[in-house]
């Protein structure tokens, strides 16, 4: 009796855990935007990267604001690196 009991606890336990390992979620990154989006993720993992362009500009009377100021460049970060540079004395024109 004690073998059966036993052959029906391992049976049990095999079984369940079949069942909840087998019905976990692939997790990764579910935004098709990103750059690293994975098909077959059905979880969101919160991996997701993106990249992406920033245009800084200012216009004549921020360039002229800076040079008075002494300033003769100026750089760009993006989370602690360079990310570019340019003279204070060219600005954005923009249309009239």
């Amino acid at each position: 009796m004690k073998n059966l009991s036993f052959i029906l606890v391992a049976l049990t336990l095999s079984v369940t855990t079949v069942f909840t390992t087998s019905c976990a979620k692939e997790k990764g990154c579910t935004d098709v935007d990103a750059k690293n989006y994975s098909t077959t993720a059905e979880e969101n993992d919160g991996s997701c990267t993106y990249e992406g362009r920033i245009v800084f500009w200012y216009d004549l009377t921020a360039s002229t604001g800076l040079v008075n100021d002494g300033a003769t460049s100026l750089t760009f970060y993006v989370d602690g690196q360079v990310a570019g540079s340019c003279a204070t004395s060219v600005y954005w024109a923009g249309t009239s």
